[in-house]
């Protein structure tokens, strides 16, 4: 069976590589290649064209699907049973139906004749580093989530779950879990510094669609570690796992089918829709027909604790979250498909019900690290840290008030609870040092939540017209617009504005902000100007020309944002350092 699955995983890397060969020999009588790829791309792009289409993308998908059955196989060679035989057939179930919707539905190498003389090209929008690696992570990510959800079905099939389920599944949660959040980070990057709206979280569909298995995942990371440590929540468990691979095809369905308009969506194809809603409704009635007709009682519930209860309360928060980003995202369908009109659902409702779901998270993260009994001298510490961290928390929302003239208890609660997850954090680390990855973790989660309160609450703008030689002062910085000069790049013509940025007269930095005309897709981009310290971020967008060099600029500084980014890596790197724990046995829940 292994010498299968590595022949599987061999011809498909194979087909994978002729497309990718295709697209850089320009072979235009390929329609995949016609449509995403031209003479005058980058080879880079081109490269990165293999998975920007429909098509490519499922290919892709099937090489990552194929690509974790064979490390399933790897990790299994010593102790090859009947379930991980089970656990295979299942992964190869879902790898020969994504191979037949390629065949069927979404074949990459459908010829054309006559072969044009050039191509289309790949959308401009795409034509970035941060999309290069963006969908491959993410897809990465709901693969290997796959595997979770073939060895749930393969103990659901059995109706028996032994005590190491937890154990066995908690590494290929890690892996997806790891994966996905570097995704999402690199998505938010790309819309921060490429759609030049000025944010990094657009409450779009197809951000949406990776947000949604990656909340189902987090809950049930922290569900496997209670289960390990005293055998709660198996129910969990086990529905979570099976939930977390759905929503995952979910995603996918969203971003790949055109049944949601996206405003950064990399493909849309409503022709394909069909099949991957059929795939998506197979799997699901697969999972939770087996989950209502194969589970049995389990029996030895561990006895609670408060630790539990948190835990018991982070599910329902989680489970909440994921549900108001799945109705905010489809309910303009259902209100659309039932001829009730039209709507539209965006930031204001995601945040109005998602910010104090956030709060809560925040306040439950904290009470993990409180100690269990009623020595005051354990709880002392404790208490100063927390008083310490309202009090920074207050002294930065009065510091920064005066940009924004308005003191924002909001931003002081979150601060306040960032602070003090910090703090905690740090505290526990340095008096009890156990899993450093979790620690780290949690710091990131901190960090994401004070760049993305400074940056929302405090961010600060000015819309100004400027000519070659002129100048502002902002935020308390001066730019100065040195010059202005059209260029040609390899596949675009663009006009380019160059800043210098300063503070008493002290150079700081260059900024150059740009619009991009690509002639292939008539279509014009603009490029945005940044400037990133450990303080703040100089953001400068290109607006209408005004004539002889003069343009229309959006100027914003944007306190922390780098944190953002720092925090998200943080998460990411945390969960890496679990998996590695977990791999050498050394890993301690």
């Amino acid at each position: 069976m292994t010498a299968t699955v590595f022949s599987l995983f061999i011809f498909v890397i194979a087909t994978f590589g002729i497309l990718i060969a295709l697209l850089v020999q320009d072979d235009f009588s390929v329609r995949y290649v016609a449509n995403h790829s031209n003479h005058s791309l980058p080879i880079l792009y081109k490269i990165a064209a293999s998975w920007a289409g429909h098509s490519g993308s499922m290919l892709f998908l099937v090489l990552l699907f194929s690509l974790w059955s064979l490390l399933f196989c790897y990790t299994k060679r010593h102790r090859f049973n009947q379930e991980s035989q089970r656990a295979l057939a299942f992964l190869g179930i879902i790898n020969a139906i994504f191979l037949l919707f390629l065949l069927f539905f979404s074949n990459p190498f459908t010829r054309i004749f006559p072969a044009p003389l050039e191509g289309g090209d790949l959308n401009p929008m795409l034509q970035d580093i941060g999309l290069i690696f963006h969908p491959p992570l993410l897809y990465l990510g709901y693969s290997a989530f796959a595997v979770v959800f073939a060895i749930t079905l393969t103990y659901l099939i059995k109706g028996k779950f032994p005590s190491s389920f937890a154990l066995e599944i908690k590494p290929w949660v890690l892996i997806g879990w790891v994966f996905l959040t570097l995704g999402i980070m690199l998505g938010a990057w790309w819309a921060y510094y490429e759609l030049g709206w000025g944010g990094w979280w657009f409450w779009d569909p197809s951000e949406n669609a990776s947000l949604m298995p990656w909340l189902v995942a987090t809950a049930l990371l922290h569900t496997l570690s209670a289960n390990i440590k005293s055998k709660a929540f198996p129910y969990w468990i086990i529905l979570l796992a099976l939930c977390v691979f759905i929503l995952s095809l979910l995603g996918i369905f969203i971003v790949r089918s055109g049944v949601l308009t996206s405003v950064h969506a990399f493909a849309q194809d409503n022709s394909r829709g069909l099949g991957l809603l059929l795939i998506f409704c197979f799997f699901s009635l697969l999972a939770f027909g087996f989950f209502a007709t194969r589970l049995k009682i389990i029996t030895g519930v561990a006895r609670y604790n408060f630790w539990l209860y948190l835990l018991l309360g982070a599910n329902l928060l989680f489970s909440v979250a994921t549900f108001i980003v799945f109705l905010g995202s489809f309910y303009p369908l259902f209100y659309h498909l039932f001829e009730l009109g039209s709507i539209s659902v965006g930031a204001p409702y995601f945040n109005k019900l998602f910010l104090p779901l956030v709060a809560l998270a925040l306040i439950g993260m904290n009470a993990i690290f409180l100690p269990r009994n009623k020595i005051w001298r354990q709880w002392l510490p404790y208490l100063l840290l927390c008083l310490l961290s309202i009090i920074i928390g207050y002294a930065v929302t009065i510091c920064y008030t005066p940009t924004v003239d308005t003191f924002s208890w909001q931003a002081f609660l979150f601060l306040s609870l960032a602070f003090i997850l910090i703090a905690f954090t740090f505290w526990k680390s340095m008096t009890a040092p156990r899993n450093w990855g979790m620690l780290l973790s949690h710091t990131g989660v901190a960090l994401v939540v004070f760049a993305t309160t400074m940056t929302s609450y405090f961010t600060q703008t000015q819309n100004i017209a400027l000519a070659p030689h002129q100048n502002t002062n902002f935020a308390g910085y001066h730019l100065a617009y040195k010059d202005f000069q059209n260029l040609l790049g390899s596949n675009f013509v663009t006009e380019q504005a160059q800043f210098l940025f300063s503070k008493e007269a002290l150079p700081i930095a260059t900024i150059y902000t740009e619009k991009r005309y690509y002639d292939v897709r008539d279509v014009q981009m603009s490029e945005i100007g940044i400037n990133s310290t450990l303080k703040g971020d100089m953001y400068i967008v290109m607006g209408d020309k005004r004539g002889n060099g003069a343009f229309a600029f959006r100027i914003q500084y944007k306190p922390f944002m780098i944190w953002l980014w720092i925090g998200g890596f943080c998460m990411a790197l945390g969960g890496a350092i679990s998996l590695c724990q977990r791999t050498q046995g050394k890993y301690d829940d």
